[in-house]
């Protein structure tokens, strides 16, 4: 127990020391920076910059971008009762092995796997990546298609990291960790990598309000909630999420689309009757954005356009 509690200060404690580093100099940002490392942890619980009253849709959510290419084969997999719709690279090398095919995960994706700080019970091949998003469409590099899973059917206790679990396989990092002796790399990447972790319900607003404070500094004024979902997820530097098990069209709340990719979609539609014609290649992946909102749709997942990642009034 002192083991645990002793962990469960540690974010805490990370958020209070950059508060005081910050505002180092600037004594007239300290209430500031208070205020906004408070409202980035009530934003990433549900609740608004104005009201803690919590909203069951709003807050952190774990989020998969994947290919709408590949969505309708996830939603078909769900539907014939497929145990594993989503498949990670594991699920994937054991289908290529049953076909008399050799596609095996990575070499270094095999050493960073090996040395994520997963719970007892929790191996590589059981552990699928997500990010946390607010208000975003998750991480384009990805997919097209953001995923979000509903807050109840990710574990509270998911383990997260406060980065890309790949970063330890890059400098700055990589290059102390490559100076050892090969046989203590592996223990000092997984002490690393423990260093980033720390748990869904309990770490993650003090985790998102360090990038927050971090990327922004001591501001004298209030962040918005548009800021603070940027900060979560900006660009591909994200909060990832290890998620024990695989999930559904059922596990998940919403599907969303990025408002730029729905505008390329209908300006290709306007063109494509005049001149200049648009390019094949933009054609297919209207098409293939249409084929994965219809399969969506039809296991009951709603697909939303995403326009913005502040509030909106309506």
């Amino acid at each position: 127990m002192k083991k645990k509690q002793r962990v469960a200060a540690s974010w805490r404690a990370k958020l209070e020391q950059l508060v005081s580093r910050l505002a180092r100099g600037n004594k007239g940002a300290i209430d500031y920076l208070i205020a906004n490392a408070r409202a980035v942890q009530q934003t990433v619980q549900g609740a608004s910059l104005d009201n803690t009253d919590i909203s069951p849709r709003a807050g952190a959510r774990m989020v998969v971008n994947l290919s709408s290419a590949h969505v309708p084969a996830f939603c078909t997999a769900h539907g014939s009762g497929d145990p594993i719709p989503y498949k990670n690279a594991y699920d994937v090398e054991q289908i290529e092995r049953a076909k008399g095919q050799h596609k095996p995960v990575s070499v270094r994706r095999a050493l960073v796997d090996s040395s994520l700080p997963l719970p007892p019970g929790q191996s590589p091949a059981s552990t699928y990546f997500g990010a946390i998003e607010l208000n975003g469409t998750g991480i384009r590099f990805y997919g097209d298609v953001c995923l979000v899973l509903s807050e109840d059917r990710v574990s509270p206790n998911t383990v997260v990291l406060d980065r890309n679990s790949y970063d330890v396989m890059r400098a700055p990092v990589s290059d102390g960790v490559e100076l050892l002796p090969r046989a203590q790399q592996t223990g000092a990447r997984s002490a690393i990598l423990r260093s980033w972790s720390g748990l869904l319900r309990r770490d993650v607003g003090a985790i998102v309000a360090i990038k927050a404070l971090g990327t922004h500094g001591p501001l004298e004024r209030r962040l918005t909630t548009g800021q603070i979902s940027e900060a979560a997820r900006d660009d591909e530097d994200y909060v990832e999420v290890l998620r024990h098990g695989s999930f559904s069209p059922d596990d998940l709340q919403e599907a969303r689309i990025a408002s730029s990719e729905a505008a390329r979609d209908a300006l290709v539609t306007a063109r494509f009757p005049v001149s200049p014609a648009p390019r094949l290649e933009a054609l297919i992946w209207r098409d293939r954005r249409e084929h994965a909102e219809r399969a969506l749709r039809a296991c009951g997942v709603p697909v939303n356009v995403v326009t913005t990642s502040g509030r909106i009034k309506g």
